[in-house]
């Protein structure tokens, strides 16, 4: 059973118009913002390399100790070179592959 709920009127509070202004460097930075973090991506030839800032899609298979653990495996992953977000020094090992070839990574934890 749900308590009951009495509704107070809203007749006694008043409202008021609320304006922003926004200096024009502030809203080209933003701009500049969104359009990095949504840019499109070229396909690359077979035998191009990976460079900083190319996208990169890839499957993985992480374990710890030689064991797998929840959350280990990823497949169709994206990420943008250069950028390092994904494990800290991942990316720089991703520089210079090639498309479609298999590789193995190691990151060892301190």
């Amino acid at each position: 059973m749900l308590p009951e709920i009495k509704l107070q009127s809203f007749e006694k509070y008043k409202v008021s118009d609320y304006k922003v202004k926004i200096g024009k460097d502030i809203l080209d930075e933003r701009l500049e913002n969104l359009s990095n973090e949504y840019k499109s991506f070229e396909d690359k030839d077979n035998n191009a390399k990976s460079e900083l800032g190319d996208q990169v899609i890839f499957n993985y298979e992480a374990t710890v100790d030689n064991k797998e653990f929840e959350g280990g495996k990823g497949k169709d992953v994206a990420i943008e070179l250069g950028k390092d977000l994904f494990l800290e020094g991942f990316d720089k090992q991703l520089i210079g592959i090639k498309k479609k070839r298999k590789e193995k990574s190691y990151i060892y934890s301190t």
